[in-house]
């Protein structure tokens, strides 16, 4: 209804409606950040809302245009390596994607924000996947004292002793 749309949508034209909100959004962030207005934090927040955008479709090369674009505004923020991180793992470049996780564990972050804990689990398992069992296990054990019930926390616990034998 805030739409202006009264009648039901399909998937597909809801899909097609969110994919046209998305390229206004994505037009009007961009042209902000060319336009030269704006505080150093309203760039970095508009880059963060980019990085979100473009997560959401997968486009890794625009995620990383955004997410460097915010180290022109202000020092690396924890959440901008993190996201960096999360890039390389997706390109199954492990060794930059722990440099930059182990760097948004070091940056300064509010203490309850996620940020405490989810890099170390990246971090679990890029090690992992390089074969890494021990240091993984140590950055699962990290997580786990932040989040001890979380569902993925647990299952790297078991699947890590399991490989450990511990």
């Amino acid at each position: 209804q805030e739409l202006g749309i009264h009648d039901c949508l399909s998937g597909n034209e809801l899909k097609q409606l969110l994919t046209e909100s998305n390229h206004r959004a994505i037009e009007a962030y961009e042209g902000f950040l060319t336009s030269g207005q704006g505080t150093a934090e309203e760039k970095i927040s508009t880059c963060k809302k980019l990085v979100s955008i473009f997560q959401d479709t997968k486009e890794i090369d625009k995620q990383l245009k955004y997410i460097l674009k915010s180290f022109e505004y202000d020092t690396p923020r924890a959440e901008f390596c993190y996201y960096l991180g999360y890039c390389f793992q997706n390109m199954k470049k492990y060794e930059p994607g722990i440099f930059w996780y182990k760097l948004a564990t070091q940056l300064e972050k509010p203490a309850s924000s996620w940020l405490a804990w989810a890099p170390h689990i990246q971090l679990c398992v890029s090690y992992d996947r390089l074969g890494k069992h021990e240091l993984a296990y140590e950055h699962n054990e990290i997580a786990r004292g932040y989040k001890p019930d979380h569902p993925s926390i647990l299952y790297n616990k078991k699947y890590l002793e399991s490989v450990l034998r511990k």
